[in-house]
Formats: C-alpha cells, sequence, structure tokens
C-alpha cells in the first residue's frame, strides 16, 4: 500500500455493524450473516458499504452486496447514489400451488428471486420545515416467480424469467413544530417483461399520494387524511381495471389515559368509491372488486 494511499485510508472514519441471523421450524431453515460499514472519507463525502448472505434449505444460498455514495455539498443539499442487492425466496404457497385437481402441480425446486436495484436521489430542505426530494430509480429482477400454464395444461409455479421497471418519484415533505405534517408525491415507473417487452400485469404507471397530520389536541391526540390515486392496470386475462381514487381518515391519540398506550379509530375509502384489483390466472373474474368503506379500531400499549 503507498504511502499517500495509506495516510489518506487512516483519515477514513468507520462505523461497522455485523449481524446474524437464525430461523427454523418443521418444513424449513436459514440463516444469515449480515455485514455494513460506513466511511467519513470527507466532511462531505461518506460511503457506506454492506453484504449479506443468507442460506436456505428450500432453495440455497444467496449474496447480496449493497453501497450508497452520500455527497452533501451544501449544508441543505444531499445527493446520493445507491445501489442494491436483493432476493425473495418462494413461499409456501409458491412451492406448494396444488387444490387437489390434476390441472395443479406443486413447485419443489424453485429459484428466489434476485434484484438489483440504482438509485440517484437529490435532496433539497426548502427552509427549517419543507423538505423536497427527486428520486430515478432502476430495477432489475431474475427468475421472477409467476403462476404459468404448461404444454400439458397444468397450471405451475415457475421462474419465468427477466423484469426490467425503471422511473421517477418526486415528493415534498413538510413538518411544523406545532405538529402539522404533510408529504404530497407522484411517481412514474415502466415495469415490463424483458423477453415479451410488454407491461407487467397488476402494474400501474402513475401514483398520486396526498397525507396530512394535524393536531387536535395537545401533543397526544392527532388526525390523520390520505388520498392515494392509482392509474389503470393490466390483468392476466388481456384486460383492464381502471384507475381509482381512495381517501382514508385515522384518528389516534398516544400516552392517553396510560404511559405507552396508543389508540386509534381508522375508516378506510371514506367516500365508498367502487374500484378493482387484477385477478390471478386462478381467478374466474377479470377484476377483484375491493372492499368499500371499512373502519377498524385498534390499541397497543408498551411495557
Amino acid at each position: 500500500m503507498g504511502a499517500e494511499y495509506q495516510d489518506n485510508f487512516e483519515q477514513f472514519q468507520t462505523n461497522y455493524d455485523l449481524d446474524v441471523y437464525v430461523d427454523s421450524d418443521e418444513t424449513s431453515s436459514r440463516w444469515a450473516v449480515f455485514f455494513q460499514d460506513e466511511y467519513s472519507i470527507t466532511d462531505t463525502l461518506t460511503l457506506n458499504v454492506g453484504v449479506r448472505y443468507d442460506n436456505y434449505s428450500t432453495f440455497g444460498e444467496t449474496i447480496n452486496p449493497r453501497g450508497a455514495l452520500i455527497y452533501t455539498p451544501f449544508e441543505k443539499t444531499a445527493i446520493k447514489l445507491l445501489y442494491g442487492g436483493a432476493f425473495r425466496a418462494p413461499n409456501a404457497y409458491e412451492l406448494d400451488y396444488h387444490d387437489l385437481s390434476i390441472t395443479t402441480a406443486p413447485s419443489k425446486d424453485l429459484n428466489a428471486e434476485e434484484l438489483e436495484t440504482l438509485e440517484l436521489v437529490f435532496e433539497q430542505y426548502l427552509n427549517q420545515n419543507l423538505r423536497a426530494e427527486l428520486n430515478f430509480f432502476y430495477t432489475s429482477i431474475d427468475d421472477v416467480l409467476a403462476l404459468v400454464t404448461r404444454s400439458d395444461g397444468v397450471l405451475q409455479n415457475q421462474n419465468t424469467g427477466k423484469v426490467e421497471s425503471y422511473g421517477t418519484e418526486v415528493q415534498i415533505e413538510g413538518k411544523w413544530e406545532s405538529g402539522y405534517q404533510g408529504r404530497i408525491s407522484y411517481s412514474w415507473q415502466e415495469t415490463k417483461s424483458k423477453k415479451t417487452d410488454t407491461r407487467l400485469t397488476n402494474s400501474p404507471e402513475h401514483m398520486v399520494k396526498v397525507n396530512l397530520i394535524a393536531p387536535i389536541w395537545s401533543n397526544t391526540f392527532f388526525a390523520g387524511i390520505e388520498t392515494q390515486y392509482m392509474s389503470g392496470r393490466k390483468t392476466s386475462s388481456g384486460g383492464n381495471v381502471g384507475d381509482y381514487v381512495i381517501t382514508n381518515l385515522t384518528l389516534y391519540s398516544k400516552n392517553t389515559l396510560v404511559k405507552g398506550l396508543d389508540l386509534s379509530a381508522s375508516v378506510y375509502n371514506i367516500f365508498d368509491e367502487k374500484y378493482f384489483d387484477p385477478g390471478s390466472e386462478t381467478h374466474i373474474q377479470n377484476g377483484i372488486e375491493q372492499e368499500g368503506l371499512t373502519f377498524r379500531i385498534k390499541t397497543s400499549i408498551d411495557f
């Protein structure tokens, strides 16, 4: 190692983390090791690197690196270049899909889906309350798991090929000392099968979200409202389901009666919007109608 490089290396500030995970049940077992380290190269440039190793009894092993290069040219400005490797293991439904008929077959030799993501993020504080973010992203997924019809007419989950997705997202977020919080975001994405060059089913092109949280009483009782828009999506039968807008409302309190006690009451789809999600290959319907106006009451306590 050269003397000049050695001097620069010794100036790095490092902070590392090592985690080990083990899990097992009657049908499968898995264990994982994750290592992450962070280097402060200069006062304005930080490098974060990590790697995760997973071993599953169902499909074998996978190694996934990740990294982030963060540049802060000004106090309220950050530019981030992010890379991540990840995976999705086949679940019990995908491995054992079978309805006791001759038209379906389980799959015992599936591989995990392997993902690679690259992101370029620009963050800017507009003032002490407002933060804006612009994100460009690209994702590649290999060995995509999907239910397919074999040449003999039997349905089976298989690793079907590669999918690519790219797009952009912009959002503005605000937080005030009075307790008010708000966020609005818009995202556009194009997700296609590499083999057929066609848009994937259940893959929206446009999404918009608006959130607002308002304090009702002191710092313990709040109201939150959220509106979501999703553009139409392709279905597995070749049709489409339309776009929709739904609004949800939540009232919640923190530490109101007892320390650590949280209470919330939510109303979903408060305008009773009629909308559909795409059906799968096993459904007769082109689209599955979703629930209208519903509500939920929730309580939790921390000890």
